[in-house]
């Protein structure tokens, strides 16, 4: 994910992603990282390693605000409120379309007609939050199938890999498939990813 901030705790030094979500920072053993971006959960992860590569994933957060209600009165320039017949200058040919809605405010008698969402604001975050949890289901299949027996132990065992050469290489997948990884059915990623591998190290 491109653009997220990377901090070292207890320090001035940070630095952000790249386009691609790659980053390099300078930190000491047992330090902690600190990763956060708006809209996302923020991560702080621990140094436990020399030259540690890491594959972060950061969960998305929902937050569904409160509605609000406003109320005040409105005056128009140059219409006086004592003669309601002023109305008819707001008059257009959207008052005959039944997906216009009509809005009156709380002062002098004037109705304003014009462009009205068919949705109200809690169904609008209703959407929203099935967008957010489509896409954390999204990023859990991925987290689920790559750390599974059956391709994180098989790809170890078949190519004599420590744990850490696992996640080197499939650093490396994430990088180059980035903007595909996440909507791959689980099939499709187990076969994409057996397919790297078998390539990169064929490579070596």
């Amino acid at each position: 994910m491109p653009y997220v901030n990377i901090k070292l705790l207890h320090s001035t030094r940070g630095t952000t992603s790249d386009e691609a979500g790659n980053f390099s920072i300078q930190a000491a053993l047992f330090d902690t990282l600190q990763f956060s971006f708006i809209g996302y959960r923020t991560l702080t992860i621990p140094i436990t390693t020399a030259d540690q590569k890491l594959v972060i994933s950061m969960p998305m957060i929902a937050v569904v605000l409160k509605s609000v209600t406003a109320y005040g009165n409105i005056r128009i320039a140059g219409i006086n409120a004592n003669k309601p017949d002023k109305q008819s200058r707001f008059t257009s040919p959207l008052l005959n379309n039944p997906q216009y809605g009509i809005m009156q405010t709380a002062g002098p008698s004037y109705v304003l007609k014009g462009a009205m969402s068919h949705f109200s604001k809690s169904e609008k975050e209703k959407e929203k939050l099935k967008g957010v949890k489509a896409e954390n289901s999204k990023a859990s299949i991925y987290l689920e199938t790559v750390n599974s027996p059956e391709v994180k132990d098989a790809l170890m065992k078949k190519y004599t890999l420590s744990e850490q050469g696992f996640y080197d290489i499939l650093a490396k997948y994430n990088q180059q498939y980035y903007k595909s990884m996440y909507t791959f059915d689980r099939k499709t990623l187990i076969s994409s990813i057996a397919y790297f591998f078998n390539s990169s190290l064929i490579k070596k």
